[in-house]
């Protein structure tokens, strides 16, 4: 029998894989987790995923799903207020599969900000704004606080509580998340649980920019991390505290460093930031600034960023990524009708 007639033979019995069962532990213990909830998904070329079961662990930790696999699946565990989310190897038999899950923790040394960067563009009528915070969690548990979030930032008044947010966490699956209005006027919150590892959260707004020029006025909010301001090329910048760091080689981005706290950037003229190697994709531009959707594998083997040549080379990676122009109407609804307070105070 030739090779090529065994591996069709092999990938006709794909779809006769035995049972699915596993272990699922706790890392913050290293013992077996009893009473987690498992859901088998399977995953469609869309992206979409489709519950085919559910299973409670055992005293031992054990599951166990007695569908056999047909296509590309998923588990999907639940556990103090956590989601993870791993695949399921397809050509790998589905048995004995390691599940981590971690335990919770208030404690704010489980939530690092690394990195904090304003993406700026300004159009004739308008300025988008893309912010990208990083933030790294060292701890062995995951870091949960639904009084102060895992994050809270400033939304400028002049965006009228419209924001997007989308979650990125350690298992690189992104979902769209939802910001709170706290006590605080134009702070909000993000109460996504941080896990251990690399967590990512995007910000896109839109504000009023007429005539050509604009001032943009925010504020930090959390603690700690390097700020970065990127901002398109022959687009001007000014404002107290504001380092020029360099140019970004490929799209010829401005980008600035800052130490403030509180931010007020001086901008006149227009533009977005593209990249040349797009084509026909570069000549959008003329229909408004885009908001950029990051992949999560951009970030998965990135180390804290360094120096204007490190954030140039991030740059260049995020900019594979771009999508559509982002209007008011594709934005979710405003804040203070979408969503329940938050309650608490950033101490």
């Amino acid at each position: 029998m030739s090779i090529l007639r065994i591996c069709l033979f092999l990938l006709i019995l794909l779809p006769l894989q035995a049972a699915v069962d596993g272990v699922v532990t706790n890392k913050t213990t290293g013992k077996p987790q009893t009473g987690v909830e498992v859901a088998l998904l399977k995953l469609s070329q869309d992206g979409r995923a489709e519950v085919v079961n559910r299973a409670t662990t055992d005293a031992a930790g054990k599951f166990v799903f007695s569908e056999t696999l047909n296509g590309i699946h998923a588990l999907e565990s639940a556990y103090e207020g956590a989601t993870y989310f791993q695949v399921i190897p397809p050509m790998l038999p589905p048995n004995n599969l390691q599940v981590a899950v971690y335990g919770s923790t208030r404690n704010a040394d489980a939530a690092r900000l690394d990195q904090h960067i304003y993406f700026l563009e300004p159009g004739q009528q308008q300025l988008v704004v893309s912010e990208s915070y990083i933030i790294n969690n060292p701890t062995q548990t995951a870091y949960r606080d639904s009084d102060k979030g895992s994050l809270r930032f400033y939304l400028p008044p002049e965006a009228k509580g419209v924001v997007q947010v989308s979650f990125i966490g350690p298992d690189q699956r992104p979902h769209v998340s939802t910001g709170l209005q706290t006590k605080t006027p134009n702070v909000l919150q993000i109460n996504d649980p941080l896990l251990p590892g690399e967590n990512r959260i995007d910000l896109n707004y839109v504000i009023p920019y007429e005539g050509g020029a604009g001032v943009f006025k925010t504020r930090k909010v959390m603690p700690g991390g390097r700020t970065r301001v990127v901002a398109p090329s022959g687009v001007t910048l000014e404002g107290e505290g504001l380092e020029a760091l360099g140019v970004e080689p490929r799209t010829q981005a401005q980008i600035f460093g800052t130490a403030a706290d509180n931010i007020a950037i001086t901008l006149s003229g227009s533009g977005a930031i593209s990249d040349p190697t797009e084509g026909a994709g570069a000549a959008a531009e003329s229909e408004g600034p885009r908001v950029r959707n990051i992949r999560p594998a951009v970030y998965e083997n990135l180390k804290l960023i360094v120096g204007a040549a490190g954030l140039a080379l991030i740059l260049a990676l995020m900019l594979l990524y771009r999508r559509g122009a982002i209007t008011r109407a594709d934005a979710a609804k405003p804040v203070d009708n979408l969503s329940p307070s938050a309650s608490g105070e950033k101490r």
